[in-house]
């Protein structure tokens, strides 16, 4: 998963702006407008945080220290900027302050990048799996009209995508169905639950809708202005939740009997192609990957 590989690097704030007792208001204004209680002194060792109005130097204590390398979804880092006040942590590398992280910075944009490469990865694998456990576009709508007998919102959806039939046969099986009901489709009886997520449906199709409208990740509290540690665990957890499904639909995929069946055609001609026009075949192939 790519997210996974995401570093501080990538998001932190690397114009750091640095505590100076001549600009003392300048400092104090830039705390209060930025809802922080902290700046970091010239030397990139310590900080001067500001208490009762004052500011009072101290040391940069190692919680409050993240290596300029060190992966963004680390457990860990959730109590790192749970133990700092405003939830800032210092990002060094080696010994040298290289810039400022804050948990909204998790809203950059190369964040919700790469969940959206992710989501749409295991969008596509859905359907896969749908394919090879013989599924077809009719049977999905056939689902919906059972659905729609008793509630009205999937009356609606099956009356949508029944008029929008001939456009399905052009796109192919099951592309015009959007996210949510393929998930429903999965973990219903028509598809014999063969793919279930049950209770965490809800929190998957979240995560989609976060990801693919640029919503933030990190929520601020409207009253107080200040963003919610509460909100990035509730992050961490639904990419926990994804990173699970996606590799429980991996495996899925990869001891259907169909795919298997596939791949060793397709090993089986590769390894006749080998031993014909070999070593330049071998070479091609391994570079390939």
């Amino acid at each position: 998963m790519n997210y996974l590989k995401l570093t501080f690097k990538e998001i932190m704030q690397s114009r750091i702006l640095f505590y100076d007792s001549e600009q003392e208001e300048a400092c104090r204004e830039i705390c209060n407008r930025l809802k922080i209680d902290n700046m970091p002194a010239i030397d990139g060792k310590s900080n001067f945080k500001l208490i009762n109005g004052a500011f009072k130097s101290q040391k940069i204590k190692n919680v409050n220290k993240v290596d300029i390398y060190q992966h963004l979804f680390e457990e860990k880092l959730l109590e790192q900027f749970e133990a700092n006040d405003h939830n800032v942590l210092f990002v060094f590398e080696g010994n040298v302050m290289q810039g400022v992280v804050h948990i909204c910075d998790y809203n950059s944009d190369i964040v919700l990048r790469a969940i959206q490469e992710e989501i749409l990865r295991f969008e596509r694998n859905l359907r896969t799996l749908l394919i090879l456990s013989a599924f077809n576009n009719q049977h999905i709508l056939d689902y919906l009209k059972d659905k729609a007998e008793a509630n009205c919102f999937f009356k609606g959806k099956y009356n949508f995508y029944s008029e929008r039939k001939s456009e399905m046969s052009q796109l192919g099986e099951f592309q015009l169905f959007d996210f949510s009901i393929l998930l429903d489709f999965c973990n219903s009886k028509h598809s014999i639950k063969c793919f279930k997520t049950a209770g965490d449906s809800d929190r998957l199709r979240e995560l989609r809708n976060i990801a693919m409208h640029g919503k933030d990740v990190v929520n601020q509290n409207r009253q107080s202005h200040i963003y919610s540690i509460q909100s990035l665990k509730d992050f961490f957890s639904d990419l926990r939740g994804l990173e699970h499904y996606s590799n429980l639909l991996i495996e899925k995929i990869r001891n259907n009997s169909k795919f298997i069946k596939s791949l060793k055609i397709d090993n089986s001609k590769k390894l006749e192609i080998i031993y014909k026009h070999r070593p330049e075949a071998l070479e091609y192939f391994l570079r390939m990957g």
